[in-house]
């Protein structure tokens, strides 16, 4: 097949270091296969790349996230603009967001392995419209005692932990993939 012949074009407008690292990066034999390390190194792909910095013992402060529902001005929290954008409805989603939603095909990943030991991520999907998603995961969040904070179909959950000892906070943000069809 031509997967395994690695027969493929690419456009003539596409750059020689680009055409050549993607050959590279093609080749069926896994033994001349170009490796991680190499791509970063390749002079094309390595043009204008920073790499992430990794803070080790990054504080969590909590006043970040209540920025992004706080009035900066005031401080205060601004309720009255909760649905402000709900005629707009949740954001959309493309193809390219969706292949970054994937851990399997997020290409990040290969170039950059230091990940948030403490971020986890659930997706789920609905048929739901997306107000629908966010008030059925209020009224659950509600009823285990914690606190929801909503707007622009975004909410922001927090509250002690299950063993009481700690502080938990969550975020949930509804994406629409389809008119009928939300994650």
């Amino acid at each position: 097949s031509k997967i395994e012949k690695a027969e493929y074009s690419c456009p003539p407008w596409f750059p020689v270091g680009a055409k050549s690292l993607i050959q590279q990066i093609l080749d069926p034999n896994p033994g001349t296969r170009i490796r991680i390390e190499e791509i970063r190194n390749d002079e094309w792909f390595s043009r204008g790349y920073v790499p992430v910095k990794l803070i080790e013992y990054e504080d969590v402060n909590l006043d970040d996230v209540n920025s992004f529902f706080d009035d900066p001005e005031t401080g205060e929290e601004r309720t009255e603009q909760l649905y402000k954008n709900e005629d707009m409805g949740p954001l959309s989603l493309n193809a390219f967001d969706m292949i970054i939603l994937s851990e399997g095909l997020n290409l990040s990943a290969l170039f950059d392995r230091r990940q948030d030991p403490v971020k986890k991520q659930t997706r789920f999907v609905s048929q739901k419209p997306a107000k629908v998603v966010l008030s059925s995961m209020e009224v659950v969040a509600q009823s285990m005692g914690f606190k929801t904070h909503i707007r622009n179909f975004k909410m922001r959950i927090e509250g002690l932990s299950a063993n009481k000892t700690s502080h938990f906070s969550a975020m949930l943000e509804v994406f629409q993939v389809a008119p009928t069809f939300y994650i």
